[in-house]
């Protein structure tokens, strides 16, 4: 009787235990229930990146503390959706200019700083761009394919993913998503 129980606590501390490695193995812990993720419904990741103005860029400290709904988007000078979109992209972002803030992430591990600036250049981007060299923010938002596009809400959380080029309207409906709130998944 005393060997049962024994058995019995010892395998719920050990499923205990496997539980609790398999939430640090995705980035969260027991005492947070929210977990970070680049998937709709979870936190947005924290990274840190260097603008082309040569601007340390914290998520945490200085997007996300701005209080407002977040667009990133994933791209380089040589993809042709990346190129296709851009317009769309820039126009979308004057109109929300005051109410969402647009990042640009340029995956610089498959650019050259030269093309990238004349790309932003070519296209008249205004909102920030950041620089990710070694393509580590990319591995981290799961971003496979270029352009990808996330937009979080005011409290860090991810409320529309898109893999892949965006028409103007698919854009305006997805900030508006982060604007209300609300969750919505375009993968």
């Amino acid at each position: 009787m005393i060997i049962k129980r024994f058995l019995i606590i010892l395998n719920i501390v050990v499923i205990l235990l496997f539980v609790w490695m398999g939430q640090k193995q995705h980035g969260f812990e027991l005492n947070n229930d929210r977990p970070t993720l680049p998937l709709v419904g979870y936190l947005g990741p924290s990274f840190s990146l260097e603008s082309f103005d040569g601007e340390q860029i914290s998520y945490d400290n200085d997007l996300l503390a701005l209080g407002k709904p977040i667009l990133i988007n994933f791209w380089a000078s040589w993809c042709p959706p990346c190129k296709a979109e851009m317009p769309d992209l820039v126009e979308v972002a004057h109109l929300f200019e005051h109410e969402v803030t647009f990042i640009g992430i340029n995956v610089a591990s498959q650019d050259s700083l030269s093309q990238s600036k004349e790309f932003l250049a070519r296209f008249h981007v205004q909102y920030m761009n950041l620089k990710d060299p070694n393509g580590d923010v990319s591995r981290l938002y799961q971003v496979p394919p270029i352009p990808t596009t996330l937009v979080i809400d005011k409290d860090g959380t991810v409320v529309y993913r898109k893999l892949g080029g965006m028409t103007k309207s698919e854009m305006i409906a997805a900030i508006q998503r982060g604007i209300e709130g609300g969750e919505t998944n375009a993968q």
